[in-house]
C-alpha cells in the first residue's frame, strides 16, 4: 500500500478537482475581513435500497440470510446546512465553523500571497452501526461508531486553481461484537486519503473541473483493509441569477484479504451522477437563494451483502451574509 500511496501522490498533484454537493452555497468573502457565512434549510427524499450492512435502515434490522436482498425504502429528511467564517483583515487568516459533510467541522485557513492558501481542519462524526452485521434470525443490535477527521489542504496553488489535500480519519467502535467473534472482522482503524485537482477550462459561463483521489484504509480486521480510487468530473454553467452544476464520480475499492463470512475478497464499484440548480436573489430578495438537487448513487459489490442504490432529491432555501 505504501508504494501505491507514493505513486498516486505524485500523480494527484498534477490532476484536477471537483466541487460537489452544495458548492453553490459558498459564503461571500468580506472585502476587509469580518464575519460571513450562509445557512440553508429545506427537505428531501431518499428512495432506494441500503446495504444489509447499513444500520440507518430499520427495515433491515432483522435478516435471515447474508445473501438476501435488502428492502426498498422511502425516507423523508430535513436539510440543514450552514457555515460561519470570521476573517482577520490584516493577516487574511480565516476561521470557519461548518456543518456540511460532517455534523460539525472547524478549519483555519491562511493566505500565502500568490502561492495560494493553506487550510487545517478537524471534524467529528458519529453514527449507529450494527454491533455484529452478520447475525441472522435475530434483531441485530446497534452500537456507535465515531470518526475523528483531520485534514490539510493547499488551495489555488500559484493562482492556477490547482489544489491538493490530505485527510486522516480515525475510526472507533463502542462495541464491535463481530470483531470480538472474529479478529479479521474488526472495524476500528485508520483511513488516509490523498486528493488533488484543478479546473480543466473556465469561461464566463462555463467551468469544467476534474479530480482524482487515492484512499488507503488500514483496519485491525484485515478483511477490511482496502485501496480506493476515485475520479470525478464537474461542469458548472452560470447565466445571470441561475447556476447549474452537473457532476459525476466513479469510485473503486479493492480489498486486500478474503472476507471470513463470504470466503471471497471484496470488490466495490460506486457511481454517482447528479445536478444542482440554484436561483440567486429570487423574486428580488438580495442574498437569498433557492437550490434544488437530484442525484443517484449505486454501489455494485461482488458481495451482494454490500450492494445499495439511492435516488435523492432535495430542495433548500438559503441566505448568505
Amino acid at each position: 500500500m505504501l508504494k501505491h500511496t507514493i505513486i498516486l501522490t505524485v500523480v494527484a498533484v498534477t490532476l484536477m478537482a471537483i466541487t460537489l454537493f452544495f458548492g453553490y452555497a459558498n459564503a461571500k468573502e468580506p472585502d476587509e475581513g469580518g464575519l460571513s457565512g450562509f445557512i440553508a434549510i429545506g427537505g428531501g427524499v431518499d428512495i432506494g435500497k441500503s446495504s444489509l450492512d447499513d444500520a440507518s435502515d430499520d427495515d433491515n434490522d432483522q435478516i435471515y440470510s447474508l445473501s438476501q436482498s435488502a428492502k426498498s425504502e422511502t425516507r423523508f429528511e430535513a436539510v440543514l446546512y450552514g457555515e460561519l467564517t470570521y476573517t482577520l483583515a490584516e493577516s487574511g487568516t480565516s476561521f470557519t465553523l461548518s456543518s456540511m459533510e460532517n455534523p460539525i467541522e472547524l478549519s483555519v485557513s491562511q493566505k500565502i500571497g500568490s502561492f495560494g492558501s493553506i487550510s487545517l481542519g478537524a471534524a467529528y462524526n458519529e453514527e449507529e452501526v450494527y454491533a455484529d452485521p452478520f447475525q441472522t434470525g435475530v434483531v441485530r443490535g446497534k452500537t456507535d461508531m465515531s470518526a475523528k477527521i483531520f485534514s490539510i489542504d493547499l488551495d489555488d496553488i500559484m493562482e492556477t486553481g490547482i489544489w491538493v489535500g490530505y485527510t486522516h480519519e480515525i475510526i472507533d467502535l463502542d462495541n464491535d461484537l463481530a470483531g470480538l467473534r472474529n479478529a479479521d472482522l474488526r472495524r476500528e482503524g485508520k483511513v488516509h486519503t490523498i486528493s488533488a485537482g484543478a479546473p480543466i477550462f473556465s469561461t464566463e459561463a462555463h467551468e469544467l473541473s476534474a479530480m482524482l483521489s487515492y484512499t488507503d484504509g488500514s483496519f485491525e480486521g484485515k478483511s477490511n483493509d482496502y485501496c480506493g480510487y476515485a475520479l470525478g468530473l464537474s461542469h458548472t454553467y452560470t447565466a445571470g441569477q441561475w447556476e447549474l452544476e452537473t457532476f459525476a464520480e466513479a469510485v473503486l475499492r479493492d480489498y486486500d484479504n478474503s472476507h471470513p463470512e463470504f470466503s471471497k475478497t471484496r470488490e466495490d464499484r460506486e457511481y454517482t451522477v447528479g445536478s444542482i440548480v440554484t436561483w440567486f436573489d429570487p423574486f428580488g430578495m438580495t442574498d437569498y437563494f433557492i437550490a434544488g438537487m437530484a442525484a443517484y448513487t449505486a454501489v455494485d459489490s461482488n458481495i451482494k451483502f454490500y450492494d445499495e442504490s439511492h435516488a435523492v432529491m432535495e430542495l433548500a432555501v438559503g441566505y448568505r451574509f
